[in-house]
């Protein structure tokens, strides 16, 4: 068993992981009973608001991402006595490693959605209020002319970015039906 402090998430509550490892696992109806008697026997009162997820580990990565989750942070709360002070070192290692990752790549997905909200505003704002389009052909001719003309080359976005962005827009605008860009 391993059991780490989370301060940072998606709420930024405070909470607490507790992960095992449990060979020949049975589940019962009565898991919170069972959870209840295992945190008053290591002396903790009931606690609320507890959860859990249960899952099946086949393998001994996802043993070890089992294990390792809860010191993501690296603020151990407690671990069991059969686990080597070295092991858990490693675990802690492995956790921030793969936190960090998993933080960065949300970060990266954050850019790029602020990206591609940025440029939907600006091919908005080529298109004067008063200006209605007939055709899809018409309107797209029209958008990637003023998009493009006050572009250095270094400065051109990806063209599929692009693309999916005059078509939003489009379909925003009402120039197309949503299912205009289906293709069957």
């Amino acid at each position: 068993m391993m059991a780490g402090r989370h301060d940072e998430g998606r709420n930024e509550q405070p909470h607490v992981h507790v992960n095992f490892l449990v060979e020949n696992y049975v589940a019962t109806s009565h898991e919170s009973r069972r959870r209840n008697k295992f945190f008053s026997d290591l002396g903790y009162t009931k606690m609320d608001n507890l959860t859990m997820r249960e899952g099946i580990v086949n393998d001994l990565d996802s043993a070890q991402r089992c294990l390792a989750y809860p010191l993501k942070e690296g603020k151990l709360v407690f671990s069991s006595s059969n686990i080597p002070e070295e092991l858990q070192k490693y675990l802690e290692s492995y956790a921030k490693i793969e936190y960090e990752a998993k933080k960065q790549q949300a970060l990266s997905k954050q850019r790029a959605s602020e990206k591609t909200e940025n440029l939907q505003n600006q091919i908005l704002a080529l298109l004067p209020s008063n200006l209605h389009f007939t055709d899809y052909g018409s309107y797209k001719r029209y958008i990637y002319t003023k998009f493009y003309e006050t572009l250095q080359i270094n400065e051109y976005p990806q063209r599929r970015t692009v693309e999916s962005a005059v078509q939003n827009i489009a379909i925003f605008r009402k120039i197309v039906e949503p299912w205009y860009f289906d293709k069957y």
